[in-house]
């Protein structure tokens, strides 16, 4: 999502890639923080559904609407608006909503594998799978990137 969050930026709100990349990179310190504060919460969550279920329920649509918020930059807001709006909602979709689904979805197999083989395992597998969407993501920005700039030297 990334690569494509970057070109969104870049070339419709027209930031420039070095302030979009310290936005990033800043918010992957601040989502450092909040994975350990997820952690947390989800170890204190008492349910009837379990310690996991709950969370994947309730940020189903926080998540969604806070995905529509990250491409909806309003046009009429003046350099700094567009920043501290760019800054907010990708925090708030990656180091908020985002966490609490992935801490609990790796909660939840941990929890419910008992063999700890069988944990990694899975959980690498996970992990290498959530990777797969943004790997075409960025294979298909590029080709976009490239696209346009063929023939025009």
């Amino acid at each position: 999502m990334s690569a494509f969050l970057l070109f969104y930026y870049t070339d419709y709100v027209h930031v420039s890639a070095v302030t979009i990349g310290t936005i990033m990179l800043l918010s992957r310190v601040f989502d450092g923080v909040t994975d350990l504060i997820m952690g947390v919460i989800v170890d204190r969550t008492k349910s009837r559904f379990g310690k996991c279920r709950p969370w994947i329920l309730r940020m189903a649509i926080p998540f969604a609407l806070a995905g529509i918020l990250l491409f909806s930059v309003p046009s009429g807001l003046g350099e700094t608006s567009k920043l501290v709006y760019i800054f907010i909602t990708y925090n708030l979709v990656s180091s908020v909503v985002y966490t609490a689904i992935n801490v609990v979805f790796v909660t939840f197999i941990i929890v419910k594998l008992p063999m700890l083989v069988a944990d990694i395992r899975i959980s690498g597998a996970r992990s290498r799978m959530d990777m797969l969407p943004d790997y075409f993501e960025a294979a298909a920005t590029s080709k976009i990137c490239l696209s346009g700039t063929r023939g025009s030297a």
